[in-house]
């Protein structure tokens, strides 16, 4: 059985491996490129499924980064309608029904700003 079907069993939503992927590569781009401003986000329907928290610990961990993070207020019906786009993909995102209302939508997104670590790395 996939990884995606064995999350859904149970009530979790496994990360979209080209998702990671991406982040990944922009993540090895950054650290050739100090010049480059990396932000993360966490948004549905995986804020759903647990904080990002830790990922981005290990992320800030493994790369001597250090992450600041915050928080925006969102137009949950521009969200809604944004998400009407993606109906295809909408049993695998959200097997509760959720995403059917602007009014179950969060009206909050974090994000974090990953920045070179003040503390030396060890070697």
């Amino acid at each position: 059985m996939g990884r995606r079907r064995r999350a859904a069993k149970g009530g979790r939503l496994a990360a979209n491996p080209d998702h990671l992927a991406l982040r990944d590569l922009v993540l090895d781009l950054a650290d050739e490129r100090p010049d480059m401003t990396v932000v993360l986000y966490e948004e549905l329907p995986y804020l759903w499924h647990g904080s990002a928290d830790a990922a981005v610990a290990r992320i800030c961990a493994a790369r001597g980064m250090e992450a600041t993070g915050w928080s925006e207020q969102i137009d949950t019906d521009l969200k809604f309608t944004h998400l009407r786009h993606y109906t295809s993909q909408m049993p695998v995102m959200d097997t509760a029904g959720r995403l059917l209302a602007a009014r179950h939508l969060p009206t909050r997104e974090r994000y974090w700003l990953l920045t070179p670590s003040s503390s030396p790395t060890p070697s």
